[in-house]
């Protein structure tokens, strides 16, 4: 016999207003999962979501509660449309794509991979190839020539490759080495 587990449902974090895509994004998707597992019926999504709204999210709701001139919003689709009317920058993609070709690995691997990673979040029509070419042409001269050694040749492999790069600048994990080479006399060997 099956017994009937309760689970415990995280509480959504609460969406201030901030008019960064991920943000709105990731709120409207922790609201679902919300709705999901806490099985909360249709016709309460709105209400509950209000609640999750803090400073300019809520004092957006409650003008728009006033708004005598516009139809109330009554269903989750009216109101994630309209929050992602509201708080949405109509020029994200644009914005992600300048971040994107002015992107350079100048830190870490680690690091440079996880910008690019969320840049792609916002970029959602760009085909494999160009994703490959882009995460190539913002890498090192020496960490592009690894991976082009390798011949990776989508995207997933290059970031797999890249991941398990010694950082050329960083410290050799054995005996605390430099990997950087040594200048004498004012050349490079």
């Amino acid at each position: 016999m099956l017994e009937q587990q309760r689970v415990k449902v995280p509480e959504p974090k609460p969406f201030s207003g901030a008019r960064v895509a991920k943000e709105l994004q990731n709120f409207l998707w922790d609201m679902e999962q919300y709705f999901t597992i806490a099985r909360a019926h249709e016709e309460k999504h709105v209400t509950v979501t209000s609640t999750y709204l803090t400073r300019d999210a809520k004092l957006w709701w409650k003008t728009r509660m006033t708004d005598g001139s516009r139809p109330p919003i009554v269903g989750w689709e009216d109101l994630k449309r309209e929050l992602k009317e509201q708080f949405l920058p109509g020029n994200t993609v644009w914005m992600a794509g300048e971040a994107l070709r002015k992107l350079k690995h100048t830190a870490t691997m680690r690091e440079y991979v996880k910008q690019f990673s969320s840049l792609m979040l916002e970029i959602k029509n760009m085909s494999e190839e160009e994703k490959l070419f882009n995460f190539m042409a913002g890498l090192q001269r020496w960490a592009k020539a690894e991976l082009r050694r390798q011949g990776v040749k989508d995207l997933l492999a290059a970031v797999t490759a890249a991941e398990t790069l010694v950082d050329y600048k960083t410290q050799c994990p054995i005996r605390g080495f430099t990997t950087r080479p040594r200048e004498i006399k004012g050349k490079e060997h």
